[in-house]
């Protein structure tokens, strides 16, 4: 989950589009839509050198301003041109992570608290010519887990949720706990040539990580998970990945755009598992990882697509957009294989053979838009995604002695993609509004046994459905609002019957506010906040597909930004944020779904001071 946002820092990233829907643009299994995270270009003159600090408190209670609560982060850059042809973005960054504290002063447990967090970062652009350049981007980043350790599920507190109670004694290990991330890519682009522009691109991502051990003998004395599993365990995983994509665009007539391209996409997946023995641990506190185990399968996909996108300018107000896309993918489980963590009901212990397959198919999207007039646009489009499910977790769902291949579980995903809306100004006001509609017939699911908090992940017909608004408001020259609205619904017919239940709350979020207001008290001062309204959410639970209700809750920010200069000395930017400034006690709606013992609260009130300072 939050895993894959950690592998960049916040502060190399320029900015972040999210495309909805399916398009044959951009392809590799992303049947509900792309997030693209655009990193930061190095300056186009001049050079700078940039660093700063962050400094993160936790104000809940009395002894919150203790050093388990205070992290400091620092940071710094280079930015600009070398010569002519060459400029550079460097970035290194040191992040001494801590504790995190909820409303009631208790500490959260957590994958990243107490750990340092260190980013290396590197992008080197080489003008070839005034059309042609070549740019290489590198990334690592290191998570470090400081030598304490935390019982996991130890207490709870009176909403159900878990309180961090820390051990005298820590944690041993044959096998390290580590979080390593690699991400190296090579791009050309050619502005001019036959008329179009080329981009071609090629990368390499590799990352591992091990999470800290786990005891849950207690857990499963008392009944709540099967006796078969094993009690002290780690759990991780290995990804490695690569690929290249093409594509050529090119206008005709001044009305009429087209690119054409391929991606390729190979995936090698290996979930790691070390299990140790009871003896060892009693005595030390040693996870000696005797045996060494997958908590899914191995797996390897190679994923292969051929698009065409185009645009057709066919009035001055109205606009038709459409693509094609082919997918093929080929993949293997690698068997044989066995299920450690089985789910009652839902899978069975035993061996499976694993197995190899492909699918392929051709997927398409087609849009309109049509201005009203210079200041409103109605649009609508329909697009299909196409791609295989997740074979880490439809592995552990097949049948003892069946081979994956022969599965229905396996089948191909298809989406299709209904988006009805409007956009466009009236004043000062701007704003966008957005229904949309998503079925398929064979979608993964997932549901959470109300007993164990267990999840099952099925096939079955799924379709979701919602709306969502948008706007920004100059209220005057200097009083700025801006803000969401997202409603969402859906339903799964887990017997194929006609019968649609609701989803859990882990596929469908419950109706989210946002109002985000920003005041300019002079043209370097500035305060800004933010106001966050969760919805409950009861249906999952109705329904049987979540183990509890999601409860309401609201949660307010507040901050100021000073933007100084110091003439020869350089500029700085001081900024001071208070994040859930009311202390609410929330428990995240996402965090319901989890197996009872794992539930989180929502972090307190929470004070950020941070200083960057650029020469």
């Amino acid at each position: 989950f939050s895993r894959f946002l950690d592998k960049f820092d916040p502060l190399t990233i320029e900015n972040v589009e999210v495309v909805y829907g399916p398009t044959s643009l951009y392809g590799a299994g992303a049947t509900g839509g792309v997030i693209q995270f655009f990193t930061r270009d190095p300056l186009d003159e001049g050079f700078e050198v940039s660093f700063g600090t962050q400094f993160r408190a936790f104000a809940t209670g009395d002894d919150s301003l203790s050093s388990d609560g205070f992290s400091p982060k620092f940071n710094a850059s280079i930015s600009g041109r070398l010569n002519d042809r060459v400029s550079v973005f460097g970035y290194i960054s040191y992040d001494d992570i801590n504790g995190v504290f909820s409303a009631d002063d208790e500490l959260i447990s957590g994958r990243s608290a107490f750990a340092n967090d260190t980013t290396y970062f590197g992008k080197v652009r080489i003008d070839i010519s005034d059309d042609q350049s070549l740019t290489a981007i590198v990334n690592r980043t290191e998570l470090e887990s400081a030598n304490r350790q935390f019982e996991l599920g130890g207490t709870l507190n009176s909403d159900g949720a878990t309180v961090a109670t820390e051990l005298d004694t820590v944690f041993s290990y044959a096998e390290p706990p580590t979080n390593e991330f690699l991400y190296g890519a090579l791009s050309y682009r050619h502005d001019n040539l036959l008329g179009g522009a080329l981009n071609v691109l090629g990368y390499y991502s590799d990352s591992e990580f091990l999470n800290p051990g786990s005891d849950i003998r207690g857990t499963i004395a008392a009944g709540i998970f099967p006796a078969e599993w094993p009690g002290l365990w780690q759990s991780g995983r290995i990804n490695e990945e690569y690929g290249l994509r093409m594509d050529f665009s090119r206008s005709f007539a001044d009305r009429v755009s087209l690119t054409v391209g391929l991606d390729y996409n190979e995936v090698d997946s290996e979930s790691l598992l070390p299990i140790s023995t009871e003896e060892g641990f009693d005595d030390s506190l040693f996870f000696d990882a005797a045996i060494s185990a997958e908590q899914t399968p191995p797996f390897t996909i190679d994923a292969l697509g051929l698009f065409v996108e185009g645009k057709f300018d066919i009035t001055d107000r109205m606009t038709l957009t459409g693509g094609l896309r082919w997918d093929r993918f080929e993949y293997e489980v690698i068997g044989p294989y066995s299920v450690v963590f089985f789910f009652p009901g839902f899978s069975n212990p035993g061996v499976r053979p694993g197995g190899e397959g492909d699918a392929d198919d051709l997927s398409y999207n087609l849009g309109i838009a049509y201005d009203l007039g210079e200041q409103t646009t109605l649009f609508a489009n329909f697009s299909q995604g196409f791609s295989i499910p997740s074979l880490g977790f439809i592995g552990n769902q097949v049948d003892p002695g069946v081979p994956i291949s022969s599965s229905e579980l396996v089948a191909p995903v298809i989406t299709d993609s209904y988006e009805i809306g409007a956009r466009g100004r009236w004043g000062t006001l701007g704003y966008a509004v957005a229904g949309y509609y998503t079925e398929s017939d064979f979608q993964t699911t997932v549901s959470i046994a109300q007993d164990t908090g267990l999840s099952n992940r099925a096939r079955a017909p799924v379709r979701i459905y919602g709306i969502e608004l948008s706007g920004n408001w100059a209220v005057t020259e200097r009083f700025f609002l801006d803000g969401s609205l997202t409603y969402i619904e859906g339903e799964v017919d887990p017997s194929d019957s006609g019968d649609f239940i609701d989803l859990s709350t882990q596929d469908v979020p419950p109706l989210k506010l946002t109002i985000n207001p920003r005041y300019q008290l002079t043209d370097q001062w500035s305060v800004f906040g933010q106001a966050f309204y969760v919805a409950d959410r009861d249906e999952g639970f109705d329904a049987g597909t979540d183990p509890r209700e999601s409860d309401a809750y609201v949660l307010f920010d507040i901050g100021t930004t000073i933007n100084l200069d110091f003439g020869r000395g350089g500029t700085g930017r001081l900024s001071l944020q208070v994040t859930n400034l009311l202390n609410e006690d929330y428990i995240p709606a996402g965090e319901i779904t989890f197996i009872p013992g794992r539930v989180r609260p929502g972090p307190g009130r929470a004070v950020t001071l941070s200083y960057q300072h650029r020469l």
